[in-house]
This record gives C-alpha cells, structure tokens and sequence, in this order.
C-alpha cells in the first residue's frame, strides 16, 4: 500500500479592521491636543478616562477688536452663540457669510448620548488629532468610514457707537463657527500618534510631513493661497513630492492651500449645518475607470501620477459625502458588515500613486482626525463612529 502525505501551507496576508460603533472605548486611540470625550452630558468625569467631558460647555471666550474713525467707533467680537439664544440673536442677524442651517449640540436637552469623541469644544484658539494607535496598510486596498456632527456656532457682531458722546448707532451680527476638520492619513514616523499641526485655518493638520488629508472646511479664510470659498467645502491635499523623507530634512509639509490641493477647486457641502453626516473613503491600488465621471484634479496633483521606484502604479482614491442609496433614498449606513446591493459613484475621485504621496517603505501609515477653531469663529467638532478595514 502506498501512503501520499500533502503538506498544506497556507499563507494569510495582514490585514486590519476596527470599528467604533461609539467611544465608550478609546484604548487603540491616542487623544492629542484639546481633543476629548463627551456623552452629552453636564461635563462630569468618567472614571476611566480624564479627557470626557473637558470639551462639554461653550462659554467663556470672546475677542473684542476696536476701529475708530472720525465720526463713529466700532467694536467687533465674538461670543457663543448659545449664550444669547436663536431669539434674541435673530433680531442682529445680518452680516456677510450668515449661517443660516447651525444647530446646537445634543447636551442642550436632557438626557445623553453615546460617548463620541469631541475633537474641540466650542471656545477659541482650539486644535486636537486622535490617531490610532499603530500604523495601518494603506497602499493596498482599504475603506473607512465614519460618522461626524459640528454644532455650536459662534456668534460674530459689529457694534457702533457715536465716536463723541458714546452713544450707540446699530448693531448687525453673523452666525459663523469655524474652522472645520480632516481626516488625515501620514507617514512621518517622528511624531507616529501624536502628529498635531498648525491649528485655525490649518485644521489641526497643516505643518505635517507625508501626509494626504480630506477636509471639511466650514470657514472662509482669504487670500490667494488658500483658495478658500466662502460656505462650507470638502477638498483632498497632500504634501507635495521633494526633500530627504526617509531622514526628514527639509521635506515640504502639507497646507490646507492652494499649493497642496490635489482636488482641484474645494466641493461644495454642507458641514457645519449641525446634522448628522457620513462619510466613506477608500482607495483601489488601481484604476477604478466606472468612477470617471467623478475625477478631479489640480495641476498639484501630476507629481502623483506616475508610478514609484518599486513600480507601484496610480491607483484611485474615492470619497463618498451623505451616501445617498438611489432606491431607498436614504442616507447609506455604515455598519462594515452590511451589504450594499448599489453601486454609488462617489463625491469626487482623484486618481493617484498613493505610495508617491505618502511615501511608506513599510506599506503604514497613521490614520485619524484633526479639527480647529479660530480666535474670532468656534464651534464643537464631533466624531460619532468610525470603522477602517482592508479585508
């Protein structure tokens, strides 16, 4: 009799997955900055964590500029929203940029809800991340997807005043929180977690190195080189191709400017409305040509599109914004496991040598969020859930 023997290897390639149906729990998460934890409550400490409810509450800053001229003196600044209430601010609201879709956080009603991450609270000169803990492969397939509120606007006003004897003249004020977020992606193993930029205009991410970031601007900084449009949009950027990046040496860093943005003019979108909103972002180590329709791009973007010394080629990143399912007409869910029976062309595509971008021998990357305010404009940046997987 003759005996065969078979030696069966088989070979499981790395893969990740995570998903934060809330965030009761942040053990995988670092919190950098002024990021926190709320549950919508009154800002009482949970036990387990000393950043939840540091971010709860809207008081306490207000920016005062004076201006004179002959005849009149005018007094600018900003204070929460909140603090003088939709009633009363109503009878003021009439200054450029208005804000006319805002809404308060949940924690104005009674009762709480599920801890989520709190990246600013309503107050000025606020910027934060929350990466996870370990890099992530990013220059094969993957997806991720998450779930955001901005609510709380700051309320800007112009008082006159009669220059000579004090007396007021008018009064016109702007609901206008700022200054938005991103989600980021970076490979500067420097900073690894704890990667934190430039806050205001910057959205907590400008000043990284190696890294591509998806904003969601909600305020209006002017100027040719931000390329900035006055509501609320979404764009891609990334650090542009150059310098010593395996030592760091003089390796330019990411903006949230016109000189980075590979996405062409930003998209506009509702984000600082005060509504729920989705988003899902994945990238295909190829071509994905059905979404042709949606490619953008700017003139930053051809240093992308080329392939890489390990021969790497351009590949497709794709952005989804308020996933609308086109039978059901609802907003798409974003449980990872759910099946989707329709194919949604996304928001806008960009095609891309993602290697080229971020420039990771090792295939990682750290993935998170950024946010900010401003000293004039705040509002609370709220992360809900969030998933990654490349399976």
């Amino acid at each position: 009799m003759r005996h065969i023997f078979a030696l069966i290897i088989i070979q499981r390639t790395s893969s990740s997955f995570f998903f934060y149906p809330n965030f009761n729990d942040t053990s995988s998460l670092r919190l950098n900055g002024d990021a926190g934890l709320s549950s919508c409550g009154d800002g009482g400490a949970y036990l387990y964590s000393v950043s939840h409810g540091v971010n709860d509450g809207d008081g306490g800053d207000s920016g005062v500029r004076f201006s004179e001229s002959s005849a009149t003196r005018s007094e600018d600044y900003s204070y929460p929203y909140s603090v003088l209430g939709a009633k009363e601010a109503s009878r003021y609201l009439s200054g450029f940029g208005q804000r006319d879709a805002h809404g308060l956080s949940p924690d104005k009603s009674a009762g709480q809800c599920p801890v989520r991450l709190r990246l600013t609270p309503s107050r000025a000169f606020k910027k934060s991340s929350v990466l996870y803990h370990e890099a992530l492969p990013v220059l094969s397939s993957w997806e991720t997807g998450f779930t955001f509120q901005v609510t709380d606007p700051s309320l800007q006003c112009t008082r006159v005043k009669d220059a000579t004897f004090g007396a007021a003249s008018h009064r016109s004020c702007t609901v206008a929180g700022g200054d938005g977020l991103a989600f980021i992606l970076h490979g500067d193993s420097s900073v690894l977690s704890g990667a934190l930029g430039a806050g205001g205009g910057g959205l907590g991410y400008e000043g990284l190195r190696n890294a591509l970031s998806v904003e969601f601007d909600t305020w209006f900084n002017a100027g040719a080189e931000s390329g900035d449009l006055p509501f609320d949009h979404i764009s891609v950027q990334a650090s542009p191709v150059g310098g010593a990046w395996e030592t760091g040496e003089d390796t330019p860093f990411i903006t949230s400017g016109t000189s980075t943005r590979i996405s062409g003019p930003p998209l506009r979108a509702n984000v600082g409305d005060g509504q729920l909103h989705t988003v899902r972002i994945a990238f295909y180590p190829y071509l994905k040509l059905d979404f042709l329709p949606r490619f953008v791009g700017s003139s930053a973007l051809s240093q992308y599109l080329t392939a890489d010394a390990e021969r790497r080629k351009i590949g497709t990143l794709a952005v989804w914004f308020d996933e609308v399912d086109p039978i059901t007409k609802e907003v798409a869910g974003y449980q990872p496991d759910a099946a989707r029976n329709h194919t949604l062309l996304p928001t806008l595509a960009l095609p891309l040598n993602l290697a080229a971008a971020l420039r990771v021998p090792s295939g990682g990357a750290w993935a998170g969020f950024t946010a900010s305010t401003g000293a004039t404009s705040w509002q609370k940046h709220d992360i809900l859930s969030w998933y990654w997987t490349d399976v």
